[in-house]
Parts: C-alpha cells; sequence; structure tokens
C-alpha cells in the first residue's frame, strides 16, 4: 500500500487477582462437566432459569431485543440486563465477581477483550468447531478466537464509513465522493478553503491531528489494516503479540500509513486542510464546514439529528488502488462467559440463542446496524445506506487493543511527537511498538 506515493513527499498485582482466582478455579470444576452438554443441548423448551447479562449498550435497545427473545423462546423468561456507563462497567464487572455476585453473560468488546480475557471462559474448539464460527461470522469478529477456545460470541458490528457532505461536493464541482485513497488526495485542493495565512475556512478531510479528529484511532488503524499490518494477533499460547509489519513482509507500510495521515495537518504540504486549532471533527461535519467525516455507522442517526438540513450521504471508506479486496475498521461486540458465572453451561446455552440467525435479526432490526451472521448479511437491504453498512461489515477488521485507555494516550502521543518534530514517522512508531507491547497484560 502505497500511501507516501500519493502525497509525494505492568502494573503491580491488582487486590482482586488472587480472589478471583480462587473462584474461577471452582468455577472451572463445573464448568468442565457443562461442556460435555454444549454440544447435545441446544435453545429449545429447556429453561434456562435465571441468567443475567451485563453490556454498556443502551437499555431501551437492549430491552426491546430481550423482550422479543422472551415473546419466542419461554427459556429466555427469566434473562435480566443491566447497562453500565462505560467508564465503570469493566470495574464493575471485576468486583462483581470477586464478591461472588457477577453476572452470568457479560458484553465485551474488541477494545477490552485482552484486559478482561484471563477473567473468561474459553468455549474449546471441540464444542464449537472453529470452521463453523469462521463460516458463520463476519472476519472482523475473528478477533474472538484464541488458539484455546473461542472468547466471545459475535453480537454486534459497527464499521467504520465515510459520511461526505453533498453540498461542498457539488460546490466544488465534484460529482462522487473519492472511491480510492488518491482520489481523496487530488480533491482536497478543490474542497479545502485555506488563506494565505494558513488559516482553515474550509476543511476537506480531519486527518492529521488526534485530539480534534473524532474517531482518530480508528481512522489510523483502518490505514493499517488496509497495508496489511494486523497491529495485533495472537500467538499459538495464547498471549498476544504487537506487530506493525505487514503480512507481505513490508516493514515500510506502516510507517507509511503514518506519514499520510499526518500530512493533512502538514502546512507545506499540498493536501493541508486540517490542524489542531479546529473544533472536533463531528462538531465541524454537523455545521456544514468539513467535506469528509469518518465516523462509525451507529452515528449516522445522531448526525441527522445534530443538523436536519445537513445534505450529506455515506460511502464505503476509500481504499488502496491496488488492493485486492476492500478494508474497513470494525467495533464488534459479543457475548461472553466469565470463569465465575455461577451457571456456566446454561450462560453458554442462552448465547447459542442469543448469537443464532432468529436473535440477530432482531437486533438488527431493532440497533439498524449490520449484523454479524453471513447468512443474514446475504440478504441485501433495499434502501441505499443499508447496503452501504452490510457492504462494510462484510469486508471490517478488528484488532485486540491491550487496554484502550492507555493505547489512546500512546497513539496521540505518537501523533504528537511527529507533528512537533520530537520524533520522526518510523521513530514514533517503533516507541509505539514497544509501549502497546509493554501494556499487554501477561497471561
Amino acid at each position: 500500500m502505497a500511501f507516501g506515493g500519493m502525497l509525494g513527499g505492568s502494573k503491580g498485582p491488582n487486590i482482586f487477582h488472587t480472589i478471583l482466582m480462587v473462584v474461577f478455579g471452582l468455577a472451572i470444576a463445573g464448568g468442565v462437566a457443562a461442556l460435555a452438554l454444549y454440544q447435545t443441548v441446544g435453545i429449545g423448551s429447556v429453561s434456562l432459569g435465571p441468567l443475567s447479562l451485563w453490556g454498556t449498550l443502551p437499555k431501551e435497545e437492549m430491552a426491546a431485543f430481550i423482550n422479543a427473545l422472551k415473546e419466542a423462546r419461554e427459556e429466555f423468561s427469566q434473562l435480566s440486563y443491566t447497562e453500565w456507563p462505560p467508564d465503570h462497567y469493566y470495574e464493575a464487572v471485576v468486583d462483581a465477581l470477586a464478591a461472588g455476585r457477577g453476572p452470568d453473560v457479560i458484553l465485551i468488546d474488541n477494545a477490552n477483550l485482552i484486559a478482561q480475557a484471563e477473567k473468561l471462559y474459553p468455549l474449546p474448539y471441540e464444542s464449537f468447531d472453529e470452521r463453523k464460527y469462521r463460516s458463520s461470522y463476519i472476519e472482523a469478529t475473528e478477533v474472538f478466537l484464541r488458539p484455546d477456545g473461542i472468547l466471545a460470541f459475535p453480537f454486534s458490528v459497527d464499521p467504520l464509513v465515510m459520511y461526505w457532505n453533498r453540498d461542498l461536493f457539488a460546490a466544488a464541482g465534484i460529482a462522487n465522493p473519492p472511491r480510492y485513497w488518491d482520489e481523496l488526495v487530488d480533491e482536497v485542493p478543490k474542497l479545502a478553503v485555506v488563506t494565505e495565512s494558513q488559516q482553515v475556512r474550509q476543511a476537506a478531510v480531519a486527518m492529521g491531528t488526534y485530539d480534534n479528529v473524532t474517531n482518530a484511532k480508528a481512522i489510523l488503524s483502518l490505514l493499517w489494516l488496509q497495508a496489511g499490518v494486523p497491529i495485533s494477533q495472537w500467538r499459538p499460547d495464547g498471549s498476544l503479540r504487537v506487530v506493525f509489519e505487514s503480512r507481505s513482509g513490508k516493514g515500510d507500510a506502516a510507517n507509511a500509513a503514518v506519514r499520510f495521515y499526518t500530512a493533512f495537518a502538514d502546512p507545506l504540504k499540498a493536501v493541508y486542510t486540517w490542524n489542531p486549532s479546529l473544533p472536533s471533527s463531528r462538531d465541524m461535519f454537523v455545521a456544514g464546514d468539513l467535506a469528509i467525516y469518518f465516523g462509525f455507522a451507529s452515528e449516522f442517526r445522531s448526525l441527522q439529528e445534530a443538523n436536519p438540513n445537513l445534505n450529506f450521504d455515506v460511502a464505503m471508506v476509500p481504499q488502496p488502488r491496488s488492493a485486492r479486496r476492500p478494508i474497513t475498521y470494525a467495533r464488534v461486540i459479543g457475548f461472553a462467559v466469565p470463569k465465575a458465572s455461577p451457571s456456566i453451561g446454561n450462560a453458554f446455552r442462552a448465547i447459542f440463542g442469543l448469537t443464532d440467525e432468529a436473535a440477530l435479526r432482531i437486533w438488527n432490526d431493532i440497533s439498524s446496524l449490520p449484523p454479524v451472521h453471513r447468512t443474514l448479511l446475504a440478504e441485501q437491504p433495499t434502501d441505499a445506506v443499508g447496503r452501504v453498512w452490510y457492504y462494510a461489515a462484510l469486508n471490517s477488521r478488528s484488532w485486540l487493543e491491550p487496554d484502550p485507555r492507555q493505547t489512546d494516550a500512546l497513539f496521540r502521543r505518537m501523533i504528537e511527537d511527529i507533528a512537533s518534530g520530537r520524533r520522526s514517522a518510523s521513530e514514533a512508531l517503533r516507541d509505539l511498538q514497544e509501549s502497546l507491547q509493554r501494556i499487554v497484560p501477561k497471561q
């Protein structure tokens, strides 16, 4: 992926750790006995009993989903859901598990999976075939597959897409949004309004800085994944390895992606269109002063509500022209069973029902997000926006972050170091890789 060519230029032991290990040890004995049931017991008329589910998804949407399940399946009659604020969710889970009053099932995303992995019960592939998983769910969800088993079953996907202002494009004489990154580069001078003193009155695209670029980490992830850089991957022993070398063996692909990203905030570059003094990219797009905004599919409704008069549309994110297939980044959420769950067997049986085609169809209708199940993705929606969502989901990728809060700070430091000239792109990227590897939890 020739991004450069386009531009021409450990913490100490947690106090709960020991307690949790004792609790987990007791739970595993019951879990192993329950595994024999996984292949023979499906969701049917057998009651699952009282089961608690925790997560950060909106209570209203999850209540609608669970109520619909209860109407169709009696075995879910005692399933309950508790919504937690994202900033306190995982701390609450750890505290509750240590106190012996934790949930039976939790919702977890790709960004937090590694930090919580050792608290989760991996379902062995003898109980749910890995090939069946891969043929059932989109590729972005394969981050849940650890070498020793399945850490979570896919429930929801939120792909990164491109929102574009139709009025600004039309005024610039551009009929369609860019399909490729080199097209975007060519269109920046037509879309951007920059004064002689380098003040940006109208921006073409928000890239180059960190704090005022909404979804900056996701955009950088997108560029690396398109360049064939996995960012992180499982080792055979179940530990996580941070990788910034492309699958083709080219070590400069990750550097080229970073240089491409930062160029849009460099006043000396022809693609200069962004700087740290501007409002957040989301606010600027809503105000009608930003031509292209990279946001998640879940933002569509809120963008409409923020400015009902905003004339915008949505498309797949630009691709490298040499790419064999399109790629976008996505956040994925799945159901997982804590090792300390008081009912591991029933918890997994519930998950099988929560993630089958019928249940995921219900969630798709409620959330308006694309489905994670391949069979459902084959059923193309009739509306144009929905077709973009489905195509993006099918071509989405994800990666596992060691710790989302620390990762965010490290990404910010990398971009700031490059922008200030403290480090070159290669030096800053090497520092990022080493820092990410240091914060990977010891398995």
